[in-house]
């Protein structure tokens, strides 16, 4: 077409869809267009639509009979109008030299931009630049200086090629596009051709390809060799038209192929018969029947001597079958036929067979050869002195290379000759057997220009007839050669095949010498053998007069046997000589393997080929003479030396490697000789051995000997160690002085732990011993022992501090321990203290408290500095094998870490293997003042512990140094409220409440018993009379819709407020959590305030209630509308004013008003509707008018409920 389309329809029909907004236009992935700017009565008379491609996809949208072109059909036009095949395959702008854009682009500027560079319109293809719309917002541009039409083929799932011109280009471009975008079409007429135009493949032989337009029908040969079955043609048709099968698929052409030709308007199909041959490669061929014609149809033909001499014109005879006129007869003198050059027989470069019949009649002459009368000759067949030969010539001096048989022809005998060249590979035979193989340098060869000569070629003419003559341009198999000397019956009485089931190889059968030699393994039973074999067509076998059936028929072979062949005339016979012999042997074993030091038989593994031999402890086995024996006729290396049993001497130290060599001499097998010293089984023996339990503190270091002895080697002592509480020994290997094997120890490699020891001795053999495992502590003297550290120091109650004593002292009375250094015991100077038991509770020095003992924990506090040494005594004693234990009673115990390292009690609780027995918390007081749980038992330091029973625990001796932390008990179900209670300088952070799906009412693994109280305190405690540990500190609960905890607070601190603190809980968002002040009504919603104070009040009463707001509401009662306590009171910078409205209705009128105490109003802090909730306001002392106020207030709230107001008054003081 010379215009684009413009078409709104398909033509089934069916119409197009039209898109006129960018941004659907932009998301479709089905088939649309538009007009450029959306403008049909502008633009589509001359610049026609701008459609998707998936439209042009749809193959309706031209006319009938025409279609969208394809990218490859785009490029035939670029082709066509100049434009190289090189670059109409190049992406981008092409075809600028010869102006291809400039032939396409309508000349002027009456659509085009200007320049519109070198448009000439010559092809009157009237390009005009109408534009695009882009795929991105359906954006339309372009118009007057760019143009763009599709084609039909697809680049990727979202794009496809495209053609563009330019205002300011003579080239065309060429892309590809995103398939959304909207370009011009051009449609192109489709072609109704259905013709086969090429059929290709790399096998096909040059010229034999014919297409017969006529009948429909293709014929072609491809090379010998090539795979007909699987061959996969390039085949070239009409254009635009389609093939079924496809091209360059593979089809089976064994038979015929028929191809299906489609025109490419779809309206005429063609069918194709494809019929392929395997060329043979024969590339002449003289039957000699009547002429010198060549049979093979490549017309390579003979011409009979030279045509002005009759005389030189070989005869027509009787060939070697008995038929007339059907081979040549030479006479010796001047016959002879000369066959025209050709390149189809130039042996320089390619492979070839010959194959040449013919009957010798006892004079010498050239039967067949290359190259001119007299010049050198590329190849010759000929007889010289009665014996046929094959001569190659060199190129540069004529110098021949001869291969001649080894035997004399036999006069007036028929000969079958071939030979072939198989890459630098050159063969003969005769009458199908080899003769000879050799290798030459091909490059070297003569290259014939002259043709081939029969009969003659310079030394001399043949006498004698010659037959069939094959020339072929690849190397036949010796199977083909075979099947050529066999055909027509001519090999009668052969014996083709022969095979024994017992044989090693192939047998070897001589066709010329009538003999076959067959090898069978050595030792093989020889006397009843039944051989397959294969006779020439409709021959017989027997021997003497025993017929012989193939698979059948069993003789002795034990010497050769002659079998006699009558071929099928029934009289023509031969004798064929068949030997069987063994072959040789290639068995590679050891059989037998000794030495004269040897104290056990060798054992010989014949599966790994290894030999395994104990000598006599102290052999000098570098010097070793064998005996063995080895299968018949084996022989065994060593590297180059070849071995003899009994004599060849060795160094057997590390592995020997024997090659045995069995008979065949050519089949390996290695093995490995391995020779032990016999093992010494005496271990090691230590004696005089001084080793120390104790170090003297301050020593300067400490020797521990040990004296060794063996009955052979020694080879080597080390002293292992490590610190009691170490996993591992360490190792030292250390060498002997005159004073024994000693080492050095320090202060330093002991530690306060201890260190455990021992010496470990091994000899040559591998025997090893040791002494006793060893532990040696630190021996601390009264001068030089180190001191309790941390000890409380002030007198005050803030002052207590918890302390331990790891050491094992000498003497453990409080009185030799404390008194020395702070005299003696006065109460109001320094206090020591014992949690006993939950029955004696605390015992004071002079009052039941006599003695400080490992693995407790005791109270101490001084007016003064003080510093307790702990000595004399020794380090801790204990090893792995010998721990450390707490004896605890059932209820609360005071505990005292019992090493130097701090101790993780979770590592405690796991070496016990206990579970409820203790709790997984302990009690300890950070800085003698805030009650904490911790999972770490501190170095010198104590803790309470509670036990749910008598028992004992083993401290592992594992050093940890973590921290305390705040346990949770597991909580990953349920929920958990932790409560700090502070009063100054005291603090409990072990209170709380919750609830848990597997929590009892009474006491359980999720809650904690109230903390034995000392000196100053602050504690929580929810009463469970039925537990024989009453108050709890922590009370879990199993998950309940509504709950009330009662809890009383109590403390012995005075003059401070105290200070309730708490985490906000997830609990179920329609559950309150709410705090009840039973004291002063004070309710405070836990779920928005965390903290609630109150002044002085040794034990002040509480309930947290937990459930729904009709629960909720069921349990303030009268306190359902509450002004509460403010906090502080007194204050200086804000304080906080608690209140709560609850009853019948959804709102309330609510007042928060700050009067002074003669009724003047100071400040209205609320004035507002608000629904039934716990509230809190702060009040920074400021008045209406931003002015700070001092002194005492009232403070009041006014709450409207069903038409009644209520009004609650309290006092505060700002100062």
């Amino acid at each position: 077409m010379a215009e684009n389309l413009r078409t709104v329809n398909y033509n089934e029909p069916s119409p197009i869809s039209l898109v006129t907004d960018g941004i659907t236009w932009s998301n479709m992935t089905f088939e649309d267009y538009s007009w450029y700017d959306n403008d049909e009565a502008t633009y589509k008379p001359e610049y026609g639509a701008l459609y998707n491609w998936y439209a042009v996809n749809t193959g309706n949208l031209c006319p009938t009979g025409w279609h969208v072109p394809t990218d490859s059909q785009w490029k035939i036009l670029e082709i066509y109008l100049g434009m190289t095949i090189g670059d109409a395959d190049k992406l981008g702008w092409r075809g600028s030299p010869v102006n291809v854009g400039g032939k396409l682009k309508e000349a002027g500027t009456n659509h085009w931009a200007d320049p519109n560079t070198l448009a000439t319109n010559e092809t009157n293809f009237n390009g005009l630049p109408a534009g695009i719309r882009d795929y991105a917002f359906g954006v339309f541009q372009d118009i007057n200086t760019a143009t763009y039409w599709w084609s039909s083929t697809a680049i990727e799932p979202d794009s496809a090629w495209y053609r563009s011109l330019g205002f300011n280009s003579e080239e065309v471009g060429r892309n590809g596009l995103g398939k959304t975008n909207g370009l011009s079409v051009r449609c192109l007429k489709s072609s109704i051709e259905t013709d086969f135009l090429t059929f290709s493949h790399p096998e096909l032989v040059s010229g034999s390809l014919v297409i017969d337009n006529v009948n429909h029908t293709i014929t072609a040969e491809v090379n010998y060799g090539a795979d007909l079955s699987t061959l996969a043609p390039t085949i070239g048709i009409s254009t635009g038209a389609t093939i079924s099968p496809l091209s360059d698929v593979a089809q089976d052409f064994t038979s015929l192929v028929t191809y299906t030709v489609t025109a490419e308007d779809g309206s005429a199909t063609q069918n194709w018969t494809v019929t392929v041959t395997v060329n043979d490669g024969l590339v002449a061929y003289y039957p000699f029947s009547g002429d010198a014609t060549d049979a093979s149809g490549n017309s390579n033909n003979g011409t009979l001597g030279d045509l002005t001499d009759p005389a030189t014109s070989p005869a027509l005879t009787t060939d070697r079958f008995g038929n007339t006129n059907s081979a040549y007869g030479f006479d010796g003198v001047d016959d002879y036929i000369i066959i025209s050059d050709n390149d189809d027989m130039h042996f320089k470069n390619q492979d070839f067979t010959t194959a040449i019949w013919f009957y010798y009649q006892g004079q010498d002459g050239e039967l067949f050869g290359t190259g001119n009368m007299g010049g050198c000759a590329e190849f010759r067949n000929f007889i010289e002195n009665e014996k046929f030969k094959v001569t190659l010539a060199s190129e540069s001096s004529c110098l021949y290379d001869d291969y001649p048989t080894s035997d004399s022809l036999t006069y007036n005998s028929w000969y079958f000759s071939t030979v072939r060249r198989e890459g630098n590979k050159f063969s003969y035979y005769l009458n199908g057997d080899l003769i000879a193989d050799f290798i030459l340098d091909t490059s070297a060869l003569v290259d014939h220009n002259d043709g081939f000569r029969i009969g003659y070629s310079g030394d001399g003419y043949y006498k004698g007839i010659i037959d069939d003559i094959s020339i072929y341009n690849r190397a036949l198999s010796v199977t083909e050669i075979q099947a050529l000397y066999q055909k027509n019956g001519w090999d009668i009485n052969n014996i083709n095949e022969f095979s024994l089931a017992e044989q090693t190889g192939a047998a070897e059968i001589d066709t010329t010498a009538h003999t076959i030699n067959i090898e069978v393994p050595y030792g093989t039973d020889l006397s009843a053998l039944v051989p397959v074999f294969t006779l020439s067509a409709g021959a017989s076998a027997t021997i003497s007069t025993v017929a012989q059936i193939s698979g059948n028929t069993a003789n002795d072979y034990s010497l050769a046997v002659t079998y006699t062949i009558t071929a099928p005339d029934g009289s023509t016979t031969q004798d064929w000589l068949i030997t069987v012999s063994f072959a040789p042997n290639n068995a590679t074993d050891i059989l037998t393997f000794s030495l004269s030091e040897q104290i056990n038989p060798a054992i010989i593994d014949a599966v790994n080929h290894t030999v395994d031999i104990e000598v006599a402890y102290g052999t000098v086995v570098n010097s070793l003479t064998a005996t063995f024996t080895l299968s018949p006729g084996a022989i065994a290396d060593i590297g180059i030396v070849t071995q003899e049993s009994g004599i060849t001497v060795n160094d057997f130290s590390s592995t020997v490697h024997y090659e045995i060599i069995a008979e065949d001499g050519i089949t390996p097998q290695g093995w490995d000789v391995m020779v032990a010293i016999e093992k010494d089984n005496e271990a090691p023996i230590f004696s005089n051995l001084d080793l120390s339990t104790l170090y003297e503190s301050a020593t300067v270091n400490l020797n521990l000997v040990a004296w060794v002895t063996d009955n052979f080697d020694l080879a080597s002592v080390s002293f292992n160690y490590r610190h009691s509480n170490a996993s591992e020994f360490s190792n030292n290997v250390i060498s002997s002085l005159d004073a024994g094997y000693t080492v050095s120890i320090t202060e330093s490699d002991i530690t306060d732990v201890g260190m455990e020891y021992f010496f470990y001795a091994e000899d040559a053999s591998g025997n090893t011993t040791s002494t006793d495992t060893v532990q040696i502590v630190i021996q601390y003297n009264a001068e030089n022992g180190p001191v309790i550290p941390d000890l409380g120091e002030g007198g005050e109650a803030k002052d207590w501090r918890m302390f331990s004593i790891p050491f094992v002292l000498d003497n453990k009375n409080v009185s030799t321990l404390f008194e020395a250094s702070l005299g003696t015991y006065d109460p109001s100077k320094w206090r020591i203290f014992h949690y006993k038991n939950d029955t004696e509770r605390f015992v004071e020095y002079k009052n039941g408290l006599s003695v400080v003992e490992r693995g407790k924990g005791y109270w101490f506090n001084s007016v003064q500095r003080v510093t307790i040494p702990m000595s004399p005594g020794k380090a801790p004693g204990n090893t792995k094998d010998n721990l450390a234990t707490l004896s605890l009673a059932a209820g609360w115990n005071q505990v005292g870490n019992p090493y130097t390292f701090d101790v993780s009690w979770a590592d405690v609780i796991s070496y016990n293997g206990i579970t409820n027995e203790v709790e997984s918390n302990l009690r300890v007081f950070a800085n003698g003042t805030s009650l904490t749980n911790s999972v770490v038992l501190k170095a010198f330091g104590g803790a309470y512990l509670k036990a749910n029973q008598a028992i004992t625990l083993e401290v592992p001796l594992i050093a940890n140094s973590g921290g305390r932390i705040q346990d949770t008990h597991g909580f990953n179900e349920g929920w958990l409220l932790n409560m700090n209670l502070e009063v100054g300088v005291f603090s409990n952070m072990v209170s709380g409440l919750g609830m848990h799906p597997d929590a009892k009412f009474s006491n359980d693994r999720y809650d904690q018993i109230r903390v034995p109280r000392f000196e100053k305190y602050i504690d929580a405690s929810f009463e469970h009379n039925e537990y024989f540990m009453p108050n709890f500190s922590r009370d879990i609960v199993p998950d309940q819709e509504n709950y009330v905890w009662e809890l009383t607070v109590s403390t012995n601190v005075d003059d401070y407020n105290r200070i309730i603190s708490w985490d906000k809980p997830e609990i179920d968002e329609n559950k309150k959590l709410t705090l009840l002040d039973k004291a002063n009504g004070n309710v405070v919603d836990m779920l928005i305030t965390t903290k609630y104070s109150y002044a002085e009040d040794n034990d002040r009463k509480f309930k947290v209630i937990y459930g729904d707001r009709d629960y909720l509401l069921e349990q303030l009662g009268e306190n359902k509308i509450q002004l509460g306590n403010n906090y502080p009171n007194p204050f200086t910078n804000a304080t906080t004013i608690p209140f709560s409205v609850y009853g019948v209705g959804d709102e309330f009128k609510v007042l928060v008003k700050i009067y002074s105490v003669n009724g003047s109003l100071i400040k209205t802090l609320l004035n507002t509707m608000m629904p039934s909730g716990i509230y809190s306001i702060k009040w920074d002392g400021k008045d209406n008018a931003g002015k700070p106020q001092l002194g005492l207030f009232i403070y009041s709230l006014e709450v409207e409920t069903s038409g009644v107001i209520k009004t609650f008054r309290k006092k505060m003081i700002r100062q």
